[in-house]
């Protein structure tokens, strides 16, 4: 491989090139901290090693018995990759530090440390050194499961991040006590199921050194030289030629150091001199420091003197470098390679850590954020040299490097606390800079910065940029920015520069497009300013060759944009006669001009043409001539639909929601406000509703991903945007009828739309007054203000206006006006509102359940329901032992939970028996989404029911689940009598398991029935099913733990004082062990009929064929899963509702129940006892505002 494309390999990458390269040996120093490993860079190794050993030693002070964890391991790893990104370093991951999520998990961290190779390997987790005795492993299986995870997150990762390729290392220590064949089958079933490399530890004879790179070929093979260890001791050059393609020596560094620090110390102790012969080394390596610390800081001042140089460079379009070069004299050419020298030798240099204010940030996660900057940020707005490292942005602008490192870290998933930790940081700092004369450049370049990716904000109040931007235009202004060769009519101190003098005009023409933007799209007016490239289109070229060409395009384009905004905004506030139609074409066809007249150079920015459009566009909805605004608000229609396609296109292709800059965010609120009220006006019928609707749940996605921080702007208002398009009350006026093409507000411009939406929004869901329609004095303006009689509002489709309720005002009365300044010519002032903050509702903590059990608490979307559905907000989640085994049998990873207690919060335009509010309960479709492990969860109405105030939400939780399995096992499988039917006193009834859940649940409605007697199995909870039954009926208990004989004796027993040889009804709510044999034995051959709650195992059936009817209960179908029978849809919306009133006439009551710590937080630890079987008559339940996630926020 030629070496300029060597050096272009990720350490990963070159690793593997190696590995293929029959020429190489790897021969790797165990290295073990910093300054060893910074030792072995010096002196030319190309491979490191970190040993576990020797992390455990250095970082812990402990032997390698399996106490450093995953973290201090990857703390160690990323500190070593850090000095050299090039090099590959390998490093020891033990046995990848629990199952395969965690294994996944190590894999993912080692990859984002830097990290090449790692090996996993076979013992138990709290492992020894391999070349210790008595060394214990897990079995097979379990061994292949983490290299099978760990090669699956190596490449599901490795199409997130090209060619961090990382060689997984299959080791085993199963040599000691399994021998060798079955040692090296082991390596080669992981090398079956994707290993890179096998690594078979403690060898301890030649010939084993010998037959396994013969016996594993043509798998490279790693040998670890522990000096002093069970393997035979082998040169590189030795190990090299039996075959070994890695060769390791982890002691080579740590064995010396202690020998030379035990003596040194010794030596200390005694003379209490410092006597260590390399004192003189160390002092010249003090002193060489030194002198790069010195070269380092004057390479700085000179880089911060000349930045003004290198902006403008780069600032130059490509195709201005050869024609500058061809006019400049020698000095300025000699400049120029000097800057270009200079910048070459500080991206050299390794990142410093740097602290602001407390918070202190490692050189890994400085370089990441900048990467991150530079790679998605700076093309939107390219105000500062990319070109230039870490270290020259702090030197030059402490301001700068913190707000480059600000938005860098917006989506930074390694450490997502850095952008919450800098924003107050950042914020003091800029106004410091304000305040200072010669940073106003850098303070202009950080406020624009800050004002495209301002931090997250939960309510506009809140919102900064304006102030920014006023502060910058000012700024810009002060220093002449806007006057092209005229710097010396704002200073008295100036230096003539050419570079400056094209990097201050780009400078402005940002600076003025970031400044206007902000303001159009929070609906103000933009500030118009007149500078020196509003030029006559004689004097054009002059700005061309000022400006490259695509940015004076785009210099002009946003001049006529703002110029439309400008004059729009005076033609419509206040109130005027005049027809807008006419002068809102006329300017959008300005823009349109523009960009034919721009040619490639606009044509390409769809979004940015089609942003200025809709802007322009929306003030349509203002003009007084019905048929002429009518076809324009189609044309609108499509425009905002193209614009959102537009934004989606862009963020399938490149992530484009996930860096998309303010203006955006507020641009595609409006753009689904505009798709919003034209498809509830009578202009519905000539629209593609279909397209709209889509735009408009597109726009939601885009919004949902481009959330910083959970109930940030962004998610509450998709919650808002969701409401509004189910709401049947959006725009509804207070005569009764709908027009959603009035718009209330017209001094915000064309933001107008957009924030009286949320005006409708308010007064339906968060309980606000509407000033423009609760004011007694004040007429809804429709016929005055937009001359709009007899104009008709689809209203949303709904066979029930009630269902989400409207909240009529009391406050306002009589004739008291709440506003009594407000008429059609003034308005509120928006950004100073108390009221105008928006409540979270469409993002929640929601638990994902994986096998083991493990849990994951995550930040997903509150589920939207159907037209049968209801949205719950759970108070109290129950939980059954089906919650881990699901997980655990088939593998999947999901929200198990399906017991919900809470109040009804959205319900479908089909429910008519729940409205938001109501205490219920509900039992949550198994294995669908949406379930009660989280925040808010989703139930068919059909399998809720009302709870009373006297059941707690506790015990409500226990109920949904259990007790329609019981139902189902009693009532609908063994067809006993329902329970408004009692029968007499029958044949007696065996309900194995009398103390669960389920079978306590059975109790309760056997009993109400007058189905006696019942024969109770039942073991640690015999006491609590002892309270449910009634022993005057005959009913008893037999427990279980005396054995299956005894057990099945005292049955017989039991039916034999009733003349019955054998029973005929059966439930068996345990299945396990061996509860249905147990059963089978006292159960009729022919007649019996045994319900079940689980499906049978073959372990669980006897070896003879059963001819007794069994079925299951199998509680899914009450949903219309299969496995049931016809009838158990209806069944189930029938009992739930009896539940409702068992609860209520008090024969009916939930389980007995535990209430976990920690609420979500708890859940793991709860499903482990389950699995463990550590409850007995008790269900475990959670309180969801009791978990600390939810405490915090």
């Amino acid at each position: 491989m030629p070496p300029s494309q060597e050096q272009k390999l990720s350490a990963a990458a070159r690793l593997r090139a190696n590995l293929a390269d029959q020429s190489k040996t790897i021969i790797c120093p165990g290295i073990y901290d910093g300054i060893t490993a910074r030792i072995a860079l010096n002196e030319g190794f190309e491979h490191i090693y970190m040993t576990g050993a020797g992390t455990a030693a250095t970082r812990l002070g402990v032997p390698d018995l399996g106490l450093a964890t995953m973290n201090d391991m990857v703390a160690n790893a990323r500190t070593i990759a850090s000095l050299d990104r090039s090099i590959p370093l390998i490093a020891d991951a033990d046995t990848g530090y629990g199952g395969p999520l965690m294994v996944a998990r190590t894999v993912k961290e080692y990859m984002t440390a830097g990290v090449a190779a790692m090996h996993i390997e076979d013992q138990v987790v709290t492992k020894r050194c391999g070349h210790l005795s008595n060394k214990e492993l897990v079995d097979e299986d379990i061994y292949l499961s983490r290299i099978r995870a760990a090669v699956m997150a190596r490449e599901e990762l490795s199409e997130s991040w090209p060619g961090m390729d990382i060689v997984i290392i299959a080791r085993t220590d199963s040599l000691q006590s399994l021998g060798y064949d079955a040692a090296v089958k082991r390596l080669q079933n992981a090398v079956s199921i994707g290993a890179d490399v096998a690594f078979l530890e403690g060898m301890t004879t030649m010939e084993q050194c010998r037959s396994v790179c013969t016996d594993l070929a043509p798998t490279p093979v790693l040998l670890n030289m522990v000096a002093g260890g069970v393997t035979p001791d082998l040169s590189a050059d030795e190990a090299a030629g039996l075959g070994f393609k890695i060769i390791i020596f982890p002691a080579v560094c740590l064995s010396p150091v202690v020998d030379v620090v035990t003596q040194a110390l010794k030596t200390f102790k005694t003379s209490r001199r410092n006597e260590n012969a390399g004192s003189k080394r160390k002092a010249q390596m003090q002193r060489e420091i030194d002198s790069l610390r010195q070269q380092a800081q004057v390479q700085a001042n000179r880089s911060t003197e000349l930045n003004e140089n290198i902006q403008a460079i780069y600032l130059s379009s490509p195709s201005e470098h050869p024609h500058e070069e061809a006019v400049v004299d020698s000095d300025t050419s000699r400049q120029h390679e000097n800057i270009e020298d200079q910048t070459t030798r500080l991206q050299k240099t390794i990142t410093i850590p740097r602290a602001i204010d407390g918070l202190e940030l490692e050189s890994y996660k400085i370089d990441d954020c900048f990467s991150l900057f530079f790679k998605h940020y700076f093309k939107t707005l390219p105000i500062v040299d990319q070109r230039n490292d870490p270290n020259w942005f702090y030197d030059y602008s402490p301001l700068l490097f913190w707000t480059i490192l600000a938005i860098g870290s917006r989506k930074y998933e390694q450490d997502p606390t850095i952008l919450e930790s800098l924003g107050p940081k950042v914020t003091a700092l800029t106004m410091q800079s304000m305040l200072k004369p010669h940073e106003h450049m850098k303070t202009i370049q950080s406020l624009l910065l800050l004002c495209m990716w301002p931090f997250p904000m939960d309510t506009m109040i809140t919102d900064v940029s304006l102030s920014m931007t006023g502060v910058a235009m000012q700024l810009a202004l002060q220093n002449g920015l806007h006057s092209f060769g005229r710097r010396q009519d704002f200073t008295v101190q100036i230096t003539q520069n050419e570079k400056q003098d094209l990097f201050r005009p780009r400078l402005w023409s940002h600076c003025k497009a970031v400044c206007q933007i902000t303001s159009i799209v929070n609906g103000l007016q933009p500030s118009v300013i007149t500078d020196a490239f509003d030029l006559p289109p004689d004097q054009q070229q002059e700005a061309l060759n000022i400006l490259s060409p695509d940015i004076f395009w785009a210099h002009k384009l946003q001049g006529a944009f703002t110029r439309a905004i400008t004059a729009l905004m005076a033609h419509i506030y206040p109130v005027t006669s005049k027809p807008l139609c006419p002068l809102i074409d006329n300017w959008d066809n300005q823009i349109l001009e523009v960009v034919q007249q721009g040619g490639g150079y606009l044509a390409h920015d769809q979004v940015s043409v089609l942003f200025m459009r809709l802007h322009i566009g929306t003030f349509y909805f203002y003009d007084n001539d019905e048929p002429a605004r009518h076809s324009r608000l189609i044309a609108l229609y499509n425009t905002a639909c193209s614009f959102i396609d537009a934004v989606a296109s862009a963020d399938k292709n490149h992530d484009y929601a996930l860096y998309t800059p303010e203006f955006i965010y507020r641009s595609l609120n409006l753009a689904a406000c505009a798709i919003l009220r034209i498809s509830r006006s009578n202009l519905r019928e000539y629209v593609d509703v279909v397209i709209g609707e889509r735009a408009y749940f597109s726009c939601i996605n885009v919004l949902k991903r481009r959330m910083i921080r959970n109930n940030d702007l962004n998610g509450r208002t998709t919650g808002v945007l969701t409401q509004l398009w189910r709401s049947p009350q959006a725009f509804k006026q207070k005569d009764g009828s709908y027009n959603s093409l009035v718009v209330r507000i017209r001094s915000r411009g064309s933001m107008g739309i957009f924030f009286d939406c949320f005006w409708y929004w308010q007064r339906e869901f968060n309980n606000q007054i509407d000033p423009y329609y609760d004011q007694s004095n004040t007429s809804q303006p429709s016929a005055t203000t937009n001359s709009q009689e007899g104009e008709t509002v689809v209203a949303p489709p709904t066979s029930d206006p009630g269902v989400t309720p409207h909240i009529d005002p009391t406050t306002v009365t009589g004739d008291e006006q709440l506003f009594p300044f407000l008429n059609t010519e003034f308005f509120p002032d928006w950004d100073s509102m108390d009221g105008f903050q928006i409540p979270s509702f469409e993002t929640m903590l929601e638990l994902i359940i994986h096998p083991g059990p493990k849990t994951e608490l995550i930040e997903s979307s509150i589920p939207v329901p159907n037209d049968d559905q209801i949205v719950i907000r759970v108070i109290v989640s129950g939980s059954n032992p089906k919650d881990w085994k699901r997980p655990e049998w088939l593998d999947v990873h999901i929200n198990q939970g399906d017991d919900i207690a809470g109040t009804v919060y959205l319900v479908g335009k089909n429910v008519t028996e729940f409205k938001p509010g109501d205490r219920v309960a509900a039992f949550h479709e198994i294995m669908g989404p949406g379930g009660s492990y989280a925040e808010y969860a989703l139930a068919w109405a059909s399998t809720t029911f009302h709870i009373p105030h006297k059941t707690s939400f506790e015990e409500a939780a226990t109920i949904p689940l259990a007790a329609m399995t019981a139902a189902l096992g009693v009532f609908s499988r063994l067809e006993l009598c329902d329970p408004w039917t009692p029968r007499h006193p029958d044949n007696p009834v065996l309900i194995y398991g009398g103390a669960t859940a389920v079978g306590s649940f059975a109790l309760k409605f056997a009993i109400k029935a007058n189905v006696h007697p019942l024969i109770v199995v039942a073991g640690g909870g015999a006491k609590y099913a002892e309270s449910l039954i009634d022993r005057s009926k005959g009913d008893t208990i037999v427990d279980y733990r005396k054995g299956a004989d005894s057990l099945v004796e005292e049955i017989q027993s039991i039916l034999g004082k009733y003349k019955v040889n054998k029973l005929t009804h059966a439930f068996d709510t345990v299945c396990a062990h061996g509860s249905f044999k147990n059963i089978l034995r006292v159960l009729d051959p022919t007649q019996g009929k045994v319900a079940c709650v689980l499906p049978l195992t073959e372990d669980q059936l006897p070896s003879s064929p059963v001819n007794a009817e069994i079925l299951q209960t199998n509680v899914r179908c009450v949903h219309g899963q299969p496995g049931g029978l016809p009838g158990d849809p209806d069944f189930g919306f029938v009992y739930f509702r009896y539940f409702a009133k068992g609860l209520m006439e008090g024969w009916f009551s939930g389980h007995p129940y535990q209430v976990r710590e920690g609420g979500l937080d708890g859940v793991e630890g709860a499903l482990r006892d389950l699995k463990e079987g550590k409850a007995s008559a008790v269900k475990y339940v959670f309180r969801i505002e009791d978990t600390p996630a939810l405490k915090r926020t």
